[in-house]
């Protein structure tokens, strides 16, 4: 049930069934439990002995309503053993009967005593009411908290009562020398009466002789009525990181293959354990080493429900960084391999994000798309937790999209924080054998961490670490999670530990825990059993400070040219897959040769990958592993391109674009260059290519037709590879098609000279415009001074600048690290000197170019395309960052503007739907504890800040940070080199980038009612730019390919068209994803439903089956029959399992 009435997050009021405490009609008494600290924190307590008839250090619901605790003696106890802890009784009763006449405690007449400390709340007095007999009780206390202690009694009042509905049966007290040290009345001894089955245990220290001291003992009050003890499901897990200290390989080398090895062999050794495992990178790696007998009995193990796949991704993904599609695919490659494996048995269903740094609804919306009904996290900002913890919201429906209101069974996804970290919970040792470590050894983390003997489990510790987490959950069902980093190393030892826990609590079932191996979806079919009422959660958990002023805002940028580097990468690989469906549609062909980089880029999604916060030589491995699948895909796209022109192999393909200022490498005349274009609608795209000659000329060449292309050169920017850039538009290129060029020699052409700008007084400016807009420069400084929206001739001020944060500390005690950034001081500007500053103007551009700072490399040019309405490019160049001060810099790029925006940023989350951030205001409730670091928050693609009539949006090349300090403002950082590893996170090393990164910010100004379709197709084109390619003209025929039957509808996109090596359903292969772009209100025409006909898409191909499915292939949703007009309703993704036939007949 859910609290509709909740916003955001408020408190809930929740409903109890019957089932969590059998009451009977006239049932008074509800039970005794004690808790340490003091009564002002009873709604917050530590829990020491719970009520064995609630399952907690709560009273149960009686007679169908609840029932306040009351405070009834303050006693000391032994806590976990050997300790002397203050602590506080509690009783459960709405009157006399059933046995109970209340309670009382009387302090030893000794200075300091309270006499009649807390009275009898039926006799207000220390005394029992008539027909009760006194069960007197020795306890020790102290004269105020934590001061001297003293003797006291504690007094239970009884009458013999039948043993039905909930009864009182007496008392009795016990030394934990089974001494009986006060005798139960209705037994006669320490006992309790015939029918009186359950016992609750309250820990209690006294006063012995001179030479023994304190003693512990415990009173045990006998009870009658259906035990609710806490369900604690224990989880064994291990946490493999697809690289972070070590690479991938290494990881699986020391650890991770000795983890399923024995996991495996300890699960087939007793029925009752369970396994959940995660991460399909290193599964599907050691899948492929086993023989047949591993693989029959591991089969067996998942038929079983024994080896639990939860997400089931090719690894747990940051939520920060990656684009949906990116997140889409790494888990699709995870569950179709799984599907493939073991078939449907062992799709996953529960989402175990337990270690990305703050958690999106962007991807909680996915989760969902996949079939998921359930979702644990746990890194969530300090302030959130300690709220929850407080209010019992630790369990909570989250809706994350506005566009899926009116259809919450769309996204609502039921969520789970865990209470306090995803490793072993306390009263784990392990053997000091010399041989086994723990997580706790960061550097083991590179070795075998085998252990020898079995660890010990403390009952008693675990047993209070229970109680007190169950005291913030709404259930008495408990998640234990039983691992940590690559645990399970050894898994044998490690069961047999946990066999002899769950043991234990079995043999003493007044500790009222009732343990069991379980995973996470057991755990979720048990807690959808409840009928509770839950409040709905409906923005996201960024920032993040797992401490005071400790936000991980820092890897939204760290390693820059990395995460650039997967961008491109991610493009070419939708490219990639495209064409090779379109053209050939051989499916040994995309196992061979796109699956490489299909898994590579799973690998790189993971959460130490793309955040930046694995160590440098790791960093190494994940572009090695980019690398060889950018080039087996280049070779996927060359074999099936000869489907279309019998010469396709012999053209080269320009690689993805890492930090280098060009699309490809030095080119000359002679050369043909072919332009595809990966999206489904016809459009004009601007080609940038490094050539050697300052002559060059650009014609297009068609099949039977020749004419010249307006084309640029200007010099080379540093890091190019030839003495010129040359630059021109391909136009018209068709929706998933290409075109071809040829670079020729004109004598006529020339490159366009740089005209440094010279001040001829005061305030000398000047300007570049197109159509769309007109930017105004001042000549002096290069910077910004107006940008005017020549469309609806409305102008805004607006200054641009490259600035710079020192961390925190710097030089010798900084806080910045990979994952912190941590600044208090304002934004700084360069040294320089600035300047000079050049204008470049042309057919193609006209730019300006400033030099900002030589000794950081920084340079940044504005340039406006002479027929593109996408706005202005502003290009940053960055790096090496200069140290020369001492201090680490964290470099941002800052735009300040005329708007009203009243201190909210809008970001966008994966590239879906945009939500709004308040300035220092934190999930809408709590404050932003630092104002710099705290309100930065990730972008994937695109940030806006926007008033009544004008938004301002900056579109991103990469994932990045971003804020709004100021109204008005925008910053995104863009690059970070630390000398320090300050923030202490894990890495273990300084974040010392020396690249030099090159970022292109699209900058749009537009009215705000329109301004979401500049940004939409804005973010679509950044994410997805062409793939060219290169030849000699002798060699090669000019390549004119127009696949699509027609442009889609400007709101859709097609996302995904993929021959697979699985069976998705049906016996079909080929997945298709057609998303819609808009989010509900973003447009007044675009937002609304599309529609589109599947058999309508290809112009060479027919669609003859379609499957819909989930979003990842694992779930059959529909089968579509001739019924093949499609609607998408606002931000929606649909997916579907085809199959086509080649119009010729080929079969796909």
């Amino acid at each position: 049930k859910i609290n509709s009435t909740a916003p955001m997050l408020l408190r809930a009021t929740w409903l109890v069934t019957a089932a969590l405490a059998s009451t009977a009609a006239a049932a008074t008494y509800g039970g005794l439990y004690a808790s340490f600290l003091d009564s002002t924190t009873q709604g917050s307590i530590e829990c020491e002995n719970v009520n064995v008839l609630s399952g907690k250090c709560s009273c149960p619901a009686l007679n169908g309503a609840a029932v306040a605790p009351r405070l009834a003696a303050r006693i000391i106890n032994d806590g976990e053993g050997g300790q002397q802890d203050g602590g506080y009784l509690w009783t459960c009763a709405t009157g006399m009967g059933n046995g109970w006449g209340g309670s009382f405690e009387v302090d030893d007449n000794v200075p300091g005593g309270h006499g009649c400390r807390y009275p009898n709340e039926f006799t207000n007095a220390c005394a029992c009411p008539s027909g009760y007999q006194a069960i007197m009780m020795r306890v020790l206390d102290d004269t105020e908290n934590y001061g001297p202690i003293i003797g006291s009694h504690v007094t239970f009042c009884w009458a013999a009562a039948s043993p039905n509905a909930n009864s009182f049966g007496g008392a009795y007290q016990i030394l934990d020398n089974n001494s009986c040290l006060k005798a139960n009345p209705a037994t006669g001894n320490c006992s309790c009466p015939s029918g009186f089955s359950l016992k609750q245990p309250i820990r209690t220290l006294v006063d012995g002789n001179t030479t023994e001291g304190f003693l512990a003992a415990a009173i045990y009050g006998c009870e009658t009525g259906k035990a609710n003890p806490l369900n604690v499901h224990a989880i064994a897990h291990t946490h493999d990181d697809v690289g972070w200290l070590e690479t991938v390989d290494g990881y699986y080398d020391c650890c991770v293959h000795s983890i399923l090895d024995t996991m495996v062999q300890g699960l087939a050794k007793n029925s009752n354990r369970r396994f959940t495992y995660v991460e399909m990178a290193f599964f599907n790696k050691w899948w492929l080493e086993q023989n047949d007998t591993i693989k029959t009995l591991v089969t067996k193990l998942v038929n079983e429900g024994r080896l639990d796949f939860t997400i089931g991704g090719w690894c747990m993904p940051d939520e920060a960084s990656p684009t949906y599609s990116d997140l889409i695919d790494q888990m699709t490659a995870g569950h179709q391999f799984l599907k493939d494996t073991f078939g449907d048995i062992a799709t996953p269903s529960v989402g175990w994000q337990i270690d990305p740094f703050g958690h999106s609804g962007g991807n909680t919306w996915t989760y969902k798309k996949f079939g998921f009904d359930f979702n644990v996290v746990m890194r969530i900002d300090h302030q959130d937790i300690e709220w929850r913890r407080a209010n019992k919201e630790m369990e909570f429906i989250w809706r994350p999209f506005r566009s899926f209101d009116s259809q919450p069974d769309q996204q609502d996804i039921m969520s789970y924080v865990l209470y306090d970290g995803y490793c072993w919970p306390p009263g784990r040792t392990i053997p000091d054998d010399g041989n086994s470590t723990t997580m706790l050894d960061r550097a083991a983390l590179h070795k075998r961490r085998l252990l020898t003997s079995s660890p010990q489990w403390n009952p008693s510790q675990f047993a209070h670490w229970a109680y007190n987490e169950a005291n913030a959950f709404k259930t008495n069902d408990l998640i234990a999670p039983m691992g940590c980093d690559f645990e399970w190393q050894n898994a044998e030892p490690e069961f047999e530990a946990l066999d002899n826990l769950i043991a234990y609590f079995k043999l003493h079932p007044e500790l009222g825990i009732n343990m069991f191996y379980s995973t996470p979806s057991t755990y979720a079919n048990t807690l959808a059993k409840y009928d509770l009422t839950y409040d709905i959660k409906t923005d996201d958990f960024f920032g993040y400070a797992d401490y005071v002023d400790d936000y991980w805002s820092g890897y939204f940028t760290s390693h820059p040219a990395y995460k650039r580097y997967i961008r491109e990468s991610s493009g070419f690989f939708h490219a990639a897959r495209m064409i090779h469906a379109l053209a050939s549609g051989d499916q040994s062909l995309a196992e061979a040769k796109l699956t490489p980089l299909w898994h590579a880029l799973g690998v790189v999604q993971h959460h130490d990958s793309i955040t930046g916060t694995s160590k440098a030589f790791v960093y190494d491995d994940y572009t090695s592993q980019l690398d060889d699948g950018n080039t087996a895909a280049t070779t996927a796209v060359l074999s099936a391109l000869l489907e279309v022109d019998a010469l396709a192999d012999q053209w080269d393909i320009c690689p993805p674009v890492r930090e280098a200022p060009s699309q490809c490498a030095k080119l000359a005349a002679g050369q043909l260059v072919a332009v595809y274009n990966p999206l489904f609608y016809t459009r004009d795209i601007a080609v940038t290519l490094d050539a050697g000659e300052g002559d060059l000329c650009v014609r297009y060449r068609g099949l039977n037709t020749t004419s010249m292309v307006p084309s640029q050169l200007r010099p080379a920017p540093a890091g190019s590879t030839g003495a010129y850039q040359l630059s021109f538009v391909a136009p018209a290129v068709p929706a998933a098609g290409m075109l071809t060029f040829e670079l020729a020699t004109c004598s006529a052409h020339r490159v366009s000279t740089a005209s440094q700008l010279r001040v001829h007084a005061r305030g000398s400016t000047t300007t570049i415009e197109n159509n769309y807009y007109r930017l105004t420069v001042d000549v002096v400084t290069g910077k910004p001074i107006s940008l005017l929206d020549k469309t609806r001739d409305v102008s805004t001020p607006f200054n641009v600048d490259v600035l710079y944060y020192v961390p925190e500390g710097s030089p010798n005690s900084s806080r910045s690290g990979a994952y912190v950034f941590a600044s208090f001081g304002p934004a700084m500007s360069f040294p320089g000197p600035r300047g000079p500053v050049y204008k470049y103007s042309g057919p193609v551009f006209q730019e300006i170019e400033v030099t900002v700072d030589s000794a950081s490399g920084v340079v940044q040019r504005f340039r406006l395309y002479n027929n593109d309405s996408g706005g202005l490019e502003v290009i940053t160049t960055v790096g090496p960052i200069s140290i020369s001060d001492g201090n680490g810099k964290e470099v941002v790029v800052s735009y300040r503007t005329g708007l009203m925006s009243a201190g909210a940023v809008y970001t966008d989350t994966h590239g879906l739907e945009f939500i709004k951030r308040s300035y220092n205001v934190l999930s809408g409730q709590f404050p932003v504890e630092n104002p710099i670091s705290g309100n930065y928050y990730p972008v994937s693609s695109a940030g806006y800040i926007k008033d009544f009539e004008n938004t301002f949006a900056v579109l991103t090349d990469r994932g990045q940070g971003i804020a709004s300090l100021e109204t008005g403002s925008l910053e995104l950082m863009v690059h970070r080199r630390l000398l320090q590893d300050g923030d202490q996170k894990g890495a273990g090393e300084p974040l010392n980038d020396t690249t030099t990164i090159t970022t292109t910010h699209r900058v749009q100004f537009n009215q705000t009612s329109s301004a979401m379709r500049g940004i939409r197709r804005g973010t679509l084109e950044a994410e997805h730019p062409p793939v060219v390619l290169y030849a000699h003209a002798a060699r090669v025929h000019p390549i004119e390919w127009r696949p699509a039957a027609a442009d889609l509808p400007e709101n859709v996109h097609l996302s995904t068209l993929q021959v697979t090596q699985y069976d998705v359903a049906d016996g079909l292969h080929t997945l298709l994803r057609l998303h819609h772009l808009f989010a509900v209100g973003e447009d007044t025409r675009l937002s609304e439903p599309a529609t589109v006909d599947l058999r309508r898409l290809f112009a060479d191909w027919a669609i003859t089956q379609a499957t819909e499915v989930s979003l990842s292939g694992n779930h059959v949703l529909g089968r579509l029959g001739n019924a093949t007009k499609i609607t998408l309703q606002p931000m929606d993704v649909r997916t579907f399992a085809i199959s086509m036939t080649r119009n010729s007949g080929a079969k796909l």
